[in-house]
């Protein structure tokens, strides 16, 4: 369960889960030590959900990774027209002045 667990756990964060995984199993004892491979099943389908939950939010939905200013961009597109590039967002800071 272990291995399929860290299978699944993105590798920017790999380092750090499976050190506290090892610190979790070798703290525990007695009871504790006996609900792991549950808490180890849940933990691996929570992990697979988390995925595949990923995958099709990139399938269906993938503007959501986008920022405000590239939906912009992709929505005047859509409609046929071209949005400029110095279009400020509101809370954003204005685009740099050149000098004249």
């Amino acid at each position: 369960v272990l291995r399929q667990i860290f299978r699944l756990v993105p590798a920017v964060s790999a380092r750090r889960v499976r050190s506290h995984i090892a610190s979790l199993v070798r703290s525990s004892s007695g009871a504790e030590a006996a609900a792991l491979p549950g808490l180890g099943r849940e933990l691996r389908f929570y992990l697979q959900a988390q995925r595949y939950q990923r995958e099709l939010n990139e399938r269906y939905f993938p503007a959501s990774e986008l920022t405000d200013r590239e939906k912009i961009h992709r929505m005047a597109r859509i409609v046929g027209l071209e949005a400029p590039p110095h279009v400020p967002l509101e809370g954003s800071p204005p685009p740099p002045q050149t000098p004249q």
